[in-house]
């Protein structure tokens, strides 16, 4: 069975520094469609490795970096891929109230 966990990325990812405007945590979704109880590896210097079982919720710290996603499941091919960090138009908010550190 060579359907890969690649599916895995029905993870939402919505990242950013706007601390003052969003707080510093975000919720992340990961879920592999069609392959419930995977297990998968979230890493990246801010957050070190966490793993969870699909579908999962959890609450990860804002963070410049990336995280790196890695999905396995029985009698499939591991599932790999990249939530990308990015900075929110709100950061600009941070500015505007806070200055550069907001």
């Amino acid at each position: 069975m060579g359907r890969g966990v690649a599916a895995l990325c029905g993870v939402i990812l919505l990242t950013g520094c706007s601390t003052i405007v969003k707080g510093t945590d975000q919720q992340v979704s990961v879920n592999t469609p069609g392959i419930p109880g995977a297990m998968c590896q979230l890493q990246s210097p801010a957050i070190g490795v966490r793993t969870v079982q699909t579908p999962a919720n959890v609450t990860l710290p804002k963070s410049k970096h990336n995280v790196a996603v890695s999905c396995t499941a029985q009698c499939f091919s591991p599932g790999v891929g990249t939530l990308a960090s990015h900075t929110e138009i709100m950061t600009a908010g941070n500015v505007l109230s806070g200055g550069i550190v907001g």
